[in-house]
């Protein structure tokens, strides 16, 4: 017996997988640029470090869809992949 949301002939919503892939897609890209001013900030007064606070937006604005987007378009398709196995499994 299962406990939880998922219990025995209940499966997850296709717009669940939806929201789980946008929102590993937005970390990825919000994480990326973050990720990146905080490299180049590891001394502060470098000018490495004053074009990546300058252009932040930027990178956040560029990364969210390009990084963003790859990854959920992979999360989606794994989580896709994975409800078709598990209903071939079930159909067994």
């Amino acid at each position: 017996m299962q406990c939880g949301p998922f219990r025995t002939g209940m499966k997850p919503k296709p717009s669940l997988h939806l929201a789980a892939a946008l929102g590993a897609g937005l970390l990825a890209g919000v994480g990326h640029a973050l990720v990146e001013l905080a490299i180049d900030c590891r001394a502060p007064s470098s000018e490495a470090c004053f074009w990546g606070k300058e252009l932040f937006l930027f990178t956040l604005g560029v990364s969210v869809p390009v990084i963003g987007g790859a990854v959920a378009a992979l999360v989606y398709a794994g989580l896709a992949w994975h409800r078709r196995r598990q209903s071939r499994n079930d159909a067994d």
